[in-house]
């Protein structure tokens, strides 16, 4: 993705696109992970010819799917939140957002650091968020099956496999609409237009109503049918194929 690009600045930022650009323009064909993807490099390589892109979706793992939740300790009214918390990853707005609220909230990933441990605890309390670290997928579907959802408003994603980890285990998910999310997510009311607290509020009152959730939960496992790694492995293996008989180098 170009999350570089977008959000870092000084060297680390010349020395990645570099070699980045450098690669991209030498390549015969540059494989993007989603249609938003491709567009940002269309945008940053102006140059680059859209003939030689192509756009082959990640999987997800089957790892992750509807388990029976009676067998494992009910964690409550949880909202999930998981992975990195750079900024533009909005951890602040659910933290500020779950203020005041009935809902606890469950932080998968690295350990919050001093200042966001301060920020969560006079936000919403100590007694209101538990800290999971790092899970393995068993644990990680775990959680999703027991879940209210997951809290993905990221402003940028070249993909977004956690969107379809969660889906797949029957675990709605609230989502900011842009980057590659769309794409992914599927059709869902959980799309978030607006990063702002009462946006976020506006899906959380959707999954108060049983019958709305059932339906976003069936949609979300229908529409996480679309991707696996096997799809994923074949469209690169007849990829390279491709190549290779444009080559001669294959019969």
């Amino acid at each position: 993705d170009f999350t570089y690009e977008k959000y870092r600045k000084g060297l680390a930022l010349w020395v990645h696109s570099w070699q980045k650009f450098k690669a991209i323009r030498k390549a015969d064909v540059v494989v993007c992970i989603s249609e938003n993807t491709k567009q940002d490099v269309l945008h940053y390589l102006p140059d680059i010819d859209e003939n030689k892109i192509r756009i082959i979706y990640n999987g997800v793992s089957t790892d992750y799917k509807v388990i029976d939740t009676d067998k494992y300790s009910n964690l409550g009214e949880y909202v999930i939140f998981v992975g990195s918390r750079q900024q533009y990853k909005q951890f602040d707005l659910v933290v500020r957002a779950l203020k005041n609220t009935k809902y606890k909230l469950a932080i998968v990933g690295g350990k919050l650091n001093e200042e966001e441990e301060r920020f969560v605890n006079e936000t919403i309390g100590e007694e209101n968020y538990i800290q999971l670290g790092y899970l393995s997928n068993l644990e990680l579907n775990e959680l999703y099956n027991q879940a209210v959802c997951l809290a993905y408003p990221s402003a940028y994603e070249g993909f977004g496999i956690p969107v379809l980890e969660a889906q797949r285990a029957g675990c709605p998910v609230i989502a900011y609409n842009a980057s590659s999310i769309p794409e992914v997510i599927g059709n869902t009311p959980l799309l978030l237009n607006e990063l702002t607290i009462s946006e976020f509020h506006s899906k959380l009152e959707i999954l108060k109503d049983k019958a709305s959730r059932d339906e976003i939960i069936n949609a979300g496992l229908e529409n996480s049918k679309r991707f696996s790694w096997d799809k994923m492995g074949d469209e690169y293996v007849a990829l390279y194929k491709e190549l290779l008989l444009k080559a001669g180098n294959y019969e």
